[in-house]
């Protein structure tokens, strides 16, 4: 399998990232940490997000392979970026899924779900830096 896109530098000083089975474009600039522009996704993030991203797709094939439902999933990121040797590196990336599910047996087939899907995650499975789950499994009938 091969990914392409296509990224250029905008007048603004904005990198356009287009892929050609994609409609849009996404604009990403560096992060106001590094003393870039507001407003706009970062590589940074966006890498935060493909592991978050792929965590979710990841887990719905599992989902399916395992012949379970789920209402919904959600899933916040946190990426730590540190100076490491006089570089910046991503040190980590937590995952924090919330599942939502209809009944409380399912708990243990949605965490082993979980489990595999981390193990499994193409994105995760490409970074250098750890990438840990802090799954939070919850009965819709009760979160509501």
């Amino acid at each position: 399998m091969i990914f392409k896109l296509k990224a250029g530098l905008q007048n603004n000083g904005v990198t356009l990232l287009n892929a050609a089975e994609v409609d849009s474009g996404i604009e990403s600039a560096t992060p106001p940490e590094f003393g870039g522009k507001e407003g706009f996704w970062s590589p940074e993030t966006l890498l935060t997000g493909a592991a978050a991203g792929c965590f979710i797709n990841t887990f719905q094939f599992f989902a399916k392979r395992m012949k379970f439902e789920f209402d919904d999933i959600t899933c916040e990121a946190e990426g730590v970026v540190e100076r490491v040797e006089g570089k910046s590196v991503f040190t980590g990336i937590t995952l924090y899924p919330t599942i939502m599910i209809a009944d409380e047996s399912l708990r243990p087939t949605i965490l082993d779900a979980v489990e595999k899907a981390h193990r499994y995650c193409l994105v995760s499975n490409s970074l250098k830096c750890p990438v840990q789950i802090r799954e939070n499994v919850l009965i819709a009938s009760i979160a509501e």
